[in-house]
C-alpha cells in the first residue's frame, strides 16, 4: 500500500524540522525523508531531530554517502538511533556524488566497487 511522506530538503534551515515533523505526524503523514547535502548539512542530525520530536513518524534519511563513513561508524550510528526510536528509521546509503567526495578528500577510485564491498560489511556489522 502506498504511503504518504513529506520531504524536508537541506536548503531549508534545519530549525524548521522540528516543527514540520510534529505537523506531518498529526496531518497523518507516515514519512518524513532528509538528505545529507555535502558541505550544507548532515544527515543524521536532522534525522535524529524529527525522531526525538514525533511519537510514531518514521523519518529517512537518503543518502548517506559512504565514502564520508566507514562501515563500522554507520553501524553504530544505526544502532544508536534504532535503539533510541525503535523501527523508525530509515536509512539510504549512497556512493555520493563524485565531485564532492574528491572536494572532501573521500573520492574513491570505483563506486561500485564501494557499495559492492560496503553494504556486506555493514550488514554483517
Amino acid at each position: 500500500m502506498p504511503r504518504i511522506g513529506m520531504i524536508h530538503q537541506p536548503t531549508l534551515p534545519p530549525e524548521t524540522l522540528t516543527d514540520l515533523a510534529r505537523r506531518a505526524e498529526a496531518a497523518g503523514v507516515e514519512e518524513v525523508w532528509v538528505w545529507e547535502d555535502c558541505f550544507k548539512q548532515s544527515g543524521l542530525a536532522p534525522l535524529i531531530a524529527a525522531l526525538a520530536s514525533t511519537e510514531r513518524l518514521r523519518v529517512g534519511v537518503g543518502i548517506l554517502p559512504m565514502p564520508l563513513r566507514s562501515p563500522a561508524l554507520a553501524a553504530m550510528e544505526i544502532a544508536t538511533v534504532e535503539r533510541l526510536y525503535p523501527g523508525r528509521a530509515i536509512f539510504g546509503f549512497g556512493h555520493g556524488v563524485l565531485d564532492w567526495m574528491g572536494q572532501a578528500g573521500a573520492r574513491v577510485a570505483s563506486p561500485l566497487t564501494l557499495m559492492r564491498e560496503y553494504v556486506p560489511a555493514l550488514r554483517r556489522l
